[in-house]
């Protein structure tokens, strides 16, 4: 009788990245497979140059600076020689900020709101204060009519996805109360009796303008 053994190792570590993620920020916290007793590093495959892992040879580590859109992130475990890696994706649908323009100051109902063109995301104009008929509530820039005396709050919101990004312009209409001076008269003495309206939004005030 003769015999021989050999010894075969499986020293494959199946890596495990986690789950992929759809996410309202730049940052979020990963979740791969322990590598143990290997080393995993995390890597960028897709999307993000400029993402960065706070702590690579982490499992859990947290990342930051993902870009707008899909990342794809690599978890890499090595052992004794054997290489494994599993990827994620991480969709970052942050929106472009939003921007509702500067507040404004009129003397009219009507006025054109100019907001920022949205890069990343889908904007659209809201009336949450006063009053306001929006003629195109979808672009950025568009024409207002029907504006209430007083203050009227427009909000610009630009969404992607469940992420929002929200800003609002207050544009004030300063329009006075239509002037009625009361009807001409034709007297016998050197006094009357003025009867103009009483003004609903402005100050009112008497003045000669002849005679």
């Amino acid at each position: 009788v003769s015999f021989d053994e050999v010894t075969i190792n499986y020293d494959l570590i199946v890596a495990n990245a986690g789950e992929d993620q759809t996410i309202c920020a730049s940052q979020t916290v990963l979740g791969a497979s322990n590598p143990y007793p290997g080393n995993g590093v995390w890597g960028i495959t897709g999307g993000s140059g400029s993402a960065d892992f706070e702590t690579p040879t982490s499992a859990t580590t947290n990342v930051t600076g993902l870009d707008q859109g899909p990342n794809t992130l690599r978890w890499t475990v090595s052992h004794n020689g054997c290489v494994s890696y599993d990827e994620i994706i991480i969709i970052n649908n942050t929106p472009t900020t939003s921007y509702a323009g500067p507040d404004q100051n009129i003397c009219k109902d009507s006025s054109v709101i100019e907001a920022n063109n949205p890069f990343y995301g889908v904007g659209e104009w809201s009336v949450i204060g006063g009053s306001a008929t929006i003629v195109d509530a979808t672009s950025n820039i568009t024409k207002v009519t029907n504006l209430s005396n007083g203050s009227n709050t427009l909000q610009w919101k630009i969404t992607k996805g469940l992420c929002s990004s929200i800003d609002v312009v207050v544009v004030k209409n300063n329009s006075t109360s239509i002037s009625f001076a009361g009807e001409d008269q034709t007297i016998c003495t050197d006094t009357a009796m003025m009867m103009a309206n009483s003004p609903t939004y402005g100050v009112g005030e008497w003045s000669i303008v002849r005679g």
